[in-house]
């Protein structure tokens, strides 16, 4: 979906790259983001949070998607 929605973006902008707009995400909450690393360090996951790149690198390191039934 991210692809996708990637390449409609970009073909916008290459199409009227005066008008396209650029949506940005706000970082997540400093409170809920430490929550989150404390609980996933509880259940034996390390997360490096230092940037949205390197969260996403530790969440694809998790060898099994289906953790503790969820």
């Amino acid at each position: 979906m991210l692809l996708a929605n990637m390449a409609v973006a970009h073909k916008i902008n290459s199409v009227f790259p005066e008008a396209s707009l650029l949506r940005c995400h706000p970082p997540p909450l400093q409170k809920g983001l430490d929550r989150f690393l404390e609980l996933a360090k509880k259940i034996g996951y390390e997360f490096d949070a230092s940037s949205a790149g390197s969260l996403h690198e530790s969440f694809e390191r998790i060898p099994d998607p289906v953790i503790c039934g969820f």
